[in-house]
């Protein structure tokens, strides 16, 4: 054990330490970032915040985690070899986590820029153009039974020229 201590330069360790860390705070930032944006997003949307998509974001900090951690123990391994002077697999899997998250943020982004955020208000503005939503609920009845007559009529007979 003496010998793979003294094989591996201590300096390298520290490195390797200090780039683990960051990448775990840094994932750990990425996710509460997408957690934040995600329950904006919510918000703006009206739809429900559940705590289950809470228990959804510490699940994936504990298995981004755990494959940080798997890569930090091959960047170790790798530390014996005198090429191998960063944590390679550590710094990848960081930049690929934040990149998914970066990602996910991008995806609120665009639900929260559709129409979709002022539907809910459209459909009492009509509601309250009709009548009120009891007319409206009418109103689409009607047409909708108009529209199944229509599709459930014969069909025209052709006629052969």
């Amino acid at each position: 054990m003496e010998i793979l201590i003294n094989t591996l330069p201590m300096a390298r360790l520290h490195v390797f330490a200090a780039v683990f860390l960051c990448v775990l705070i840094a994932t750990l930032v990425a996710v509460l970032l997408d957690l934040r944006d995600g329950l904006q997003t919510a918000r703006i949307l009206a739809q429900p915040i559940r705590s289950n998509r809470l228990r959804v974001t510490i699940g994936k900090i504990v298995e981004y985690w755990q494959f940080i951690i798997l890569a930090v123990v091959a960047d170790v391994v790798g530390a014996f070899l005198p090429f191998y002077a960063l944590p390679y697999l550590t710094l990848l899997f960081g930049v690929a986590v934040i990149f998914i998250e970066g990602k996910s943020m991008l995806e609120h982004a665009k639900r929260r820029k559709t129409g979709s955020a002022k539907l809910p208000e459209a459909l009492h503005d009509i509601a309250d153009f009709v009548g009120g939503i009891d007319e409206l609920r009418s109103l689409l009845s009607d047409m909708a039974h108009r529209s199944l007559e229509k599709a459930t009529a014969d069909p025209p007979e052709k006629t052969v020229e």
